[in-house]
């Protein structure tokens, strides 16, 4: 079913001192497996078979130090964390077209409750998504209960009549490597 409206991605808040509230996970003790809220409810989340991460219509590659999140499913539709809890997530069935839905991601971060500061958004150039080209854009943020910055990316893809969402949100000292995992999932991207 289509979303006629997406509400603003809920973004982790994180205490000043610690990462603690946001997604962590622990290597995998089996080649297979996907989130334990998935069978519960919402959405099924990633899952996972070597390097390969798989949904409903899609496959990509995992990239090299990331894996999947406790958090996978539920309220995304798959979700990957670094070593640094750094998050990578993906989102689907948005009906507005990539450029809007871009747009109205970067809105509903900055002027979010409890943001204290945020750079002005740039546009991310080159990026493609499963060979087709992406709309891009980050915003670094400050929020008030932190004392580090975050980087937020959307990349989003108008594909086969609706509308595709990765995210990545990254602590601002992170946000290279988060960028270079987040275009390695994109880049890697198969549609079935």
């Amino acid at each position: 079913m289509k979303k006629n409206v997406a509400t603003p991605i809920a973004t982790p808040a994180a205490s000043a001192t610690s990462t603690s509230s946001k997604a962590t996970s622990t290597p995998a003790a089996s080649s297979t497996k996907s989130s334990a809220t998935a069978s519960t409810s919402g959405y099924p989340g990633f899952k996972q078979s070597g390097t390969t991460l798989s949904g409903p219509n899609f496959t990509t590659t995992m990239p090299a130090g990331w894996t999947l999140s406790q958090s996978n499913g539920g309220k995304n539709e798959g979700e990957i964390v670094d070593s640094s809890n750094n998050i990578i997530d993906y989102y689907s069935d948005f009906t507005r077209s990539a450029s809007a839905n871009c747009t109205y991601q970067i809105t509903s971060v900055t002027t979010a409750s409890g943001v204290a500061s945020s750079d002005p958004p740039v546009t991310v150039d080159g990026v493609t998504w499963g060979g087709n080209p992406a709309t891009a854009m980050k915003v670094t943020i400050k929020r008030e209960s932190q004392t580090k910055r975050e980087v937020f990316a959307f990349f989003c893809l108008d594909y086969n009549g609706s509308g595709y969402l990765v995210r990545s949100i990254a602590w601002e000292a992170d946000d290279a490597s988060v960028s270079t995992g987040a275009k390695a999932v994109l880049a890697s991207w198969k549609w079935q």
